[in-house]
């Protein structure tokens, strides 16, 4: 009895100093990201995309338009699609913020991204995606592996869920995501398992300017965008 006392004692006192953590996390990852005048667009994207990889290039000519129109551009502060789409916003020499929020413990490497002009290092992954999507105007996900497909489940799933406000969310990159497309409609959507409702949430374009233009239009009511 005694024993068993002492095991809940020490599996509560784990989790206070786990809650603690988060919401100091939490807060402190807010106050941050809260000082980044909106509009917010956050890029999505592999780690392991070189510079002159052709999706590194198309997400740095992205990120460089939104900032000239003074759109802030978020990323996972990595390296790869998230440190072009950094250089990019850089590139510009706007007023826009530029910014990256990453985990501690990733690779060291991956905290070697010299564009971000801010990055913000959170504990936990959750608290990490919960930033990059919660505050967001819009999002463009690039080809990246299973953590690019983790953040793009969760924007979808927050959006049917309507617990997100609808708002733009582009695959870039049709040759790579069309696999992905076809699973959804012949595979998920056939099953009754996703509805065409939820697919229609998603736009898949290689077109930049396209692009650019749809966020611009979605950005418009946070900013003076001409």
């Amino acid at each position: 009895m005694l024993g068993r006392f002492f095991s809940f004692c020490g599996d509560y006192g784990r989790f206070l100093v786990s809650w603690l953590q988060v919401s100091w996390q939490m807060a402190w990852g807010i106050l941050k990201l809260s000082r980044v005048k909106p509009p917010r667009i956050t890029f999505f994207g592999g780690v392991r995309l070189k510079h002159d990889d052709k999706y590194a290039k198309a997400a740095y000519k992205l990120a460089a338009k939104l900032a000239n129109d003074d759109i802030a551009v978020i990323t996972g502060g990595g390296l790869g699609l998230m440190e072009a789409a950094n250089c990019g916003a850089q590139s510009a020499q706007s007023s826009a913020a530029n910014l990256g929020i990453t985990v501690e413990g990733l690779e060291r490497e991956e905290l070697q991204n010299t564009c971000s002009k801010d990055l913000i290092v959170m504990k936990y992954f959750f608290a990490r995606k919960w930033l990059l999507i919660g505050y967001s105007n819009g999002f463009v996900i690039f080809p990246g592996g299973f953590g690019t497909i983790d953040e793009f489940a969760e924007v979808v799933t927050l959006l049917q869920t309507k617990k997100l406000k609808k708002v733009p969310v582009i695959l870039y990159g049709t040759e790579y995501w069309q696999g992905f497309i076809r699973w959804m409609k012949e595979s998920a959507l056939a099953c009754s398992l996703v509805s065409q409702q939820d697919i229609d949430l998603i736009t898949v374009s290689d077109d930049i300017d396209q692009i650019w233009e749809m966020l611009r239009v979605e950005c418009r009511g946070d900013c003076d965008i001409k």
